[in-house]
């Protein structure tokens, strides 16, 4: 049998383990938030560009188009980043991100379908716009009411590391389709539907996290509140929740 110290010493060993992976599984779920964002900013330029969207949709100023697509879609964020505070606080951080996922969904639907109509890809464009602002604005609030300290500011770099790397993978996506593939209704379909895949699995990865804590101790749910905290720490019932617990439930 093991002694006294050394089950302390292993229990001890693996409660930072399941502290680091629930902190690492955070990231994964949360953090490409800033990825969705920096891909659909970056995909439109090159879509516009594609004989095969130019013929299905029969335009020829690509720059008002161009302008229109890239400001609707950042208004809609602007907006969205506003106005979601207010339903975060009522709903809570998990259930509007899971909400925002949705939204962006349905933006992203309405810009693939063969509509063969601008004002439908403008209308996808800025409800995909509501959908990123307001995951966006959530996903670091979340983070900062969830994640153990010591990793907060990795999970605010990361966002801001997977926005610039969404950018730059949206136009190697551009690049394969104009060069790789032939002129159809699949050459811009793909590149704009990729969005579907991030935005799915963040939405309903979600569904394995518990709610904020910090927002279930301002709800007054603090048996929910606890469990969340212990659940994140990977330290169900110590000293580390206990500790990080109190200033909870004082606020």
């Amino acid at each position: 049998m093991l002694s006294e110290p050394t089950s302390l010493a292993s229990s001890s060993v693996f409660q930072v383990g399941l502290r680091r992976s629930a902190g690492r599984l955070l990231a994964l779920l949360t953090v490409p938030v800033g990825f969705l964002f920096g891909y659909d900013t970056g995909i439109v330029g090159g879509v516009l560009t594609l004989k095969s969207y130019k013929n299905d949709f029969g335009f020829k100023d690509n720059t008002t188009v161009s302008a229109v697509m890239v400001s609707i879609q950042n208004a809609g964020a602007f907006l969205a980043a506003l106005g979601v505070f207010a339903i975060s606080e009522r709903f809570g951080r998990k259930r509007t991100m899971m909400g925002a996922c949705a939204v962006f969904c349905v933006g992203v639907i309405l810009q693939v379908v063969p509509s063969h109509s601008l004002p439908c890809f403008y209308l996808g464009r800025i409800i995909a716009g509501f959908g990123l602002g307001a995951s966006t604005a959530v996903a670091p609030s979340y983070n900062a009411e969830m994640a153990p300290k010591e990793i907060r500011g990795m999970l605010g770099s990361g966002m801001q590391w997977l926005f610039a790397l969404g950018v730059m993978i949206s136009y190697w996506i551009d690049y394969a389709v104009t060069n790789d593939m032939p002129v159809s209704s699949a050459q811009w379909q793909i590149p704009v539907g990729l969005q579907l895949v991030p935005a799915t699995i963040l939405g309903l990865g979600l569904f394995a996290f518990p709610e904020s804590c910090r927002w279930l101790a301002k709800k007054e749910r603090y048996e929910e509140a606890w469990a969340s905290l212990s659940w994140i720490r990977g330290d169900v019932g110590g000293c580390l929740s206990a500790c990080a617990f109190r200033p909870l439930s004082a606020s």
